[in-house]
């Protein structure tokens, strides 16, 4: 399983390839990357810190009322700016 640095890493370099239209050279640990746990399914909520877990409680209820994407990014951002 790749790990969150080597992901973050490739992402950056493939972003930054995207806005330059050059097609990044990415990691073979990267390209090979298999999901595993086929019992994931989407929306998923994350975050990174355990100061997060607040933010992803309110995206999650605009998430799980049929609530757009988008919503859910503003008001888990809410929690995080109040604080």
């Amino acid at each position: 399983m790749i790990s969150r640095k080597k992901f973050l890493k490739n992402s950056v370099i493939a972003t930054a390839g995207a806005m330059l239209g050059i097609k990044p050279i990415l990691s073979k640990s990267f390209l090979n990357t298999k999901i595993t746990n086929k019992s994931v399914r989407k929306p998923v909520v994350i975050s990174t810190w355990n100061h997060g877990i607040a933010a992803n409680e309110a995206a999650w209820k605009v998430l799980s009322s049929n609530g757009r994407a988008l919503d859910a990014v503003e008001q888990g951002g809410r929690i995080t700016e109040s604080d």
